[in-house]
């Protein structure tokens, strides 16, 4: 059995927020559904708590009519309501007073209007005790004596003054003899003895009685019937006067009230609820109606008042939390010393089974009682006394001690931030220039006010595409849902039925003399003569009776299940042209007919979808249906209320109709998070079946028809509402990505555009031996000039500059001190190398430029082309698509085209002439002189200049 105590704190806090939020919003103190399923809801029942516990007997049900009902409510040391049921062997009765004997192990329940009982003003009064202890219901002692017994009555009060003896005042004889009863009567309950006191001024009606800790009873409210008391009152006892009765003299005294702070203190009230306050001095009224025509001019309230017995004034309290719902013939009673309960009763045809919890109004003043009035709150939760209400959030409602504590949080979050600023400061320092760097993106010569604007513009085209953005994100959580609609037909064209159960109410329940059968009873027949009367079951209402507004008398109820349970598998399906030995035909009919067709009864069908038919679960036993316990519980719920509206037909004598059925399936949206990406998504699917009828009497259809229903399908298909988001991340990455470039464009157009990198985030965080290896591969295919690389180092050694002026930069300085090391290094490349012209992955001894050419104009020409050459191969490589170039290429080069190839030709002699004639020879460290064939197997660069012979001589000699 399911418990709080098995949970974690944590659930159970879930638990509790859940439910307190399911109720509290509509002013109800929070119950968990199941359980408000099993609390009754009846009006003008008595209702009465001891220690923790509330109790409630009896009430006016459904039909009006009075019922046993005894319920038990408790609230757990979490605040969470249980309800059971007590016993269910009590009369059946309404407008009845209950009241706790001494020792809290019984409880009397007086007078009051018993179902079928119609008493006259001598008929002695009706009273039982139930012990709690015995569980069993006993008659009140005392009545069956020879002493005096009050009359009896409904619509009284019945109270237990400090002396204990119970107090017996006032009412009415019946509601069909509405005779006003002016009399009070003492019980001892100890002797069992009924003692009949001094008349009291007026006899009252659905008036309030509380017993004062002094011994006094006050009677606040009610309609009274004496006219010589105060002729210019009307017939109800109003907010500026009482009765107040003294046990101790007998004796009775009308009590003037202080009604200043009642704007019209002559509307009466009639079945209140008055409970006094935990510190004996305050009367707590609630709720009442003023006796009006229902319909036409009757009120019903849900203020609340509290009346000082020491001072005889009304007060109006400023309670906190929502206002409950206006309720009358409720009950009301004290719980745990701390909180009054005002619950059940109803409003015109209204039944609530509902009820309200208010904290009572701390003592300020502990010697005269007095109290804190705008203390009182109506409250959510029994143990932590909190309230939850529409404004909670509201400025005016955080308390010093919340902004206090946000405040200090600020500071301690403030303070941590710059202790860890300082302690990386390092990196917060190298964060700052990537920032600077990154998004300033300052462009070298670019004035200050462009480059200010450039950035505002930035900065705010960021603002509103974050704030786009997050109103996307809102947008698809939050997103509203839309349905279409899917057809859907069978691959055989045949459709199933829908089952249906038939009751009949108000037919007499017998076996026919003429062929013996049990009656009412129900036939059905398809169009192609099919019988299906094997499709029929008849319902054990043993399980459960249906309840229906009619309350017309017996009910017999069937089910018709068009696949068919038990033994008997077979299924009917409908077609459109009815095809015997090959489908069930185009519709059916059922047939009701009952043994005597005079009875003015009806008859009652209801369709369901055979996948989620609880009357499968309830009276055949069939778990097939897809339903919880808590859809089986409001099922039995709705169907006692009778306030199904849909999918229901109600036949009178002789009613012919037709009725055709739609199969539906709704598919809703699971709550999972993949429904939000937007496709694909999960439903869970629904069954469902709707229908149409038009209903037309047919008198004399047969000696024991009564009534019958032709049924067919309204089209043989199924008809799929498809539930899905209107929002998704799907469209919302298409708003998002639109929006992102309708801004890169405005940037664009207004600052220019600078392309970015070829590298992604994939290149760029890399790590590890990924990393290494983007290195590699760039040093392998694009070092083959050894050259230093154009862009990062400048052309010569006598610029020097900053380079990260001119440019975004990716490589950090932890990256880039591998450069820093050049002691091993020649001393040609280390001196080319610190001055930025040479390339860092250039291997120690590969021949330099000076190796190779020893005019100096030669060299500077040959490292122009070699960085020339350098920046094609990574502009082809990542930032130009060179298609262009190739087709070009291509054109200059087609065989048509002469003079091309003539040029072409030139200039590849010309080229392959300059490198024979221009081969420079190779040189040693002392100047030797190469000979011819050493020079022409020397390695030249393509752009080498020609150098005399006697250039080398020359310089042989002057070293």
């Amino acid at each position: 059995m399911f418990s709080l105590l098995s949970l974690h704190p944590l659930q159970i806090v879930v638990f509790l927020l859940l439910i307190t939020l399911s109720s509290v919003f509509c002013g109800d103190y929070p119950v968990p559904p199941l359980t408000r399923e099993r609390i009754p809801e009846h009006v003008f029942g008595t209702g009465f708590a001891i220690n923790e516990d509330f109790f409630s007997y009896g009430g006016q049900g459904r039909g009006a009519k009075p019922i046993n009902d005894f319920t038990k409510i408790h609230f757990d040391r979490y605040g969470v309501v249980h309800s059971e049921i007590v016993n269910s062997n009590g009369p059946y009765t309404m407008y009845t007073q209950a009241v706790v004997l001494s020792n809290n192990d019984s409880v009397a329940i007086i007078g009051g209007s018993y179902e079928g009982y119609f008493p006259n003003i001598t008929d002695p009064i009706r009273a039982q005790v139930y012990s709690f202890s015995q569980n069993a219901w006993a008659s009140l002692p005392g009545l069956e004596g020879s002493g005096p017994v009050p009359p009896h009555r409904q619509e009284h009060t019945a109270v237990k003054a400090a002396n204990g003896l119970i107090y017996i005042h006032g009412g009415i004889s019946s509601l069909n003899n509405f005779t006003m009863i002016k009399d009070n009567w003492s019980y001892d309950p100890t002797a069992g003895i009924f003692t009949n006191l001094a008349a009291p001024p007026v006899a009252l009606y659905g008036s309030t009685a509380t017993a004062l800790p002094d011994g006094r009873i006050l009677y606040v409210g009610g309609w009274y019937s004496d006219s010589q008391m105060d002729p210019g009152f009307s017939d109800y006892f109003l907010f500026n006067q009482s009765a107040v009765y003294n046990p101790e003299g007998d004796s009775w005294q009308v009590q003037e009230l202080n009604a200043d702070a009642i704007g019209n203190p002559e509307v009466a009230r009639v079945h209140s609820n008055a409970v006094l306050g935990p510190e004996g001095r305050y009367l707590y009224y609630f709720g009442g109606d003023n006796l009006g025509m229902p319909g036409v001019d009757d009120e019903y309230y849900n203020d609340l008042w509290m009346l000082d017995t020491q001072t005889w004034a009304w007060i109006k309290p400023s309670v906190a939390g929502i206002q409950p719902r206006a309720r009358t013939g409720g009950s009301g009673a004290l719980l745990s010393s701390k909180y009054l309960i005002f619950g059940l009763g109803g409003a015109q045809t209204f039944r609530f089974n509902t009820f309200d919890i208010l904290a009572a109004a701390k003592v300020s003043n502990p010697e005269t009682n007095e109290v804190d009035f705008s203390s009182a709150k109506w409250i959510a939760n029994t143990t932590t006394g909190e309230i939850l209400n529409q404004g909670q959030w509201s400025p005016n409602g955080i308390s010093g001690g919340i902004i206090a504590a946000v405040v200090v949080v600020c500071v301690v979050v403030v303070l941590l931030l710059l202790y860890l600023a300082f302690r990386f400061r390092h990196r917060v320092r190298r964060a700052i220039m990537r920032v600077h760097y990154g998004v300033w993106s300052p462009r070298t010569g670019e004035p200050l006010w462009a480059e200010t604007a450039r950035l505002v513009s930035k900065v705010i085209l960021m603002f509103l595409f974050v704030a786009f953005f997050v109103f996307v994100i809102i947008q698809v959580i939050e997103s509203p849902k839309s349905t279409y609609i899917v057809t859907e037909v069978p691959e055989d064209g045949q459709v199933t039925i829908p089952d249906a159960r038939i009751c009949f109410e108000g037919f007499s329940i017998q076996e026919s003399e003429i062929d013996g059968a049990l009656y009412p009873l129900v036939s059905c027949m398809t169009d192609t003569g099919l019988s299906c009367n094997d499709h029929i079951t008849r319902l054990d209402l043993a399980y459960y009776n249906p309840h229906f507004m009619g309350n017309l008398g017996n009910n017999m109820c069937f089910l018709f299940t068009g696949n068919n349970i038990g033994d008997n598998q077979s299924v009917l399906k409908l077609a459109p042209e009815a095809i015997p030995d090959v489908n069930s035909g185009h519709d059916f009919q059922l047939s009701f007919r009952v043994d005597n067709i005079s009875e003015n009864g009806r008859v009652h069908v209801s369709f369901y979808p055979a996948e989620r038919d609880p009357n499968r679960v309830i009276f055949l036993s069939d778990r097939s249906p897809k339903l919880s316990d808590s859809d089986i519980s409001a099922f039995i719920a709705n169907d006692n209320d009778d306030y199904s509206s849909v999918n229901t037909v109600d036949l009178k004598p002789f009613d012919y109709a037709y009725v055709q059925y739609q199969l539906e399936s709704k598919e809703y949206l699971t709550d999972n998070g993949w429904n939000y990406v937007g496709f694909a998504p999960s439903h869970n699917k629904t069954p469902e079946v709707s229908i149409t009828q038009r209903v037309q009497n047919q008198p004399d259809m047969g000696d024991t028809m009564i009534a019958r229903m032709i049924i067919a399908p309204a089209t043989y298909t199924t008809l799929i509402h498809r539930e899905q988001k209107i929002y998704s991340l799907v469209n919302g990455v298409g708003f998002i990505g639109g929006l992102f470039g309708l801004f890169v464009a405005f940037q664009a157009i207004m600052f220019g555009f600078r392309p970015r990198s070829p590298f992604g985030i994939v290149h760029r965080w890399s790590v590890g031996d990924m990393r290494r290896s983007i290195s590699s591969g760039l040093k392998d295919r694009f070092n083959v000039n050894k050259t230093p690389v154009p862009l990062v180092n400048p052309v010569h050694d006598r610029y020097s500059l900053d380079m990260r002026n001119y440019g975004r930069s990716y490589v950090d300085d932890e990256e880039a001190t591998y450069i820093d090391d050049t002691e091993s290094l020649d001393s040609e490349y280390r001196m080319t190398a610190t001055a930025g012209t040479l390339s860092p992955t250039a291997a120690k001894g590969t021949p330099s430029t000076s190796q190779i050419f020893v005019n100096d104009e030669s060299r500077r020409l040959a490292q122009v082309e070699d960085r020339m050459q350098l920046l094609e191969l990574v502009f082809k490589s990542y930032y130009v698509d060179d298609e262009v170039f190739q087709r070009l290429d291509i054109a200059l080069k087609r065989p048509g085209d002469q003079a091309n190839r003539a040029s072409r030709r030139s200039i590849g002699n010309n080229f392959r002439n300059s490198r024979s004639d221009q081969a420079a020879p190779r040189s040693t460290a002392n100047h030797v002189e190469i000979p011819m064939r050493e020079q022409e197997q020397t390695v030249q660069h393509p752009a080498a200049v020609p150098v005399p012979q006697q250039h080398f001589r020359n310089s042989s000699d002057s070293d």
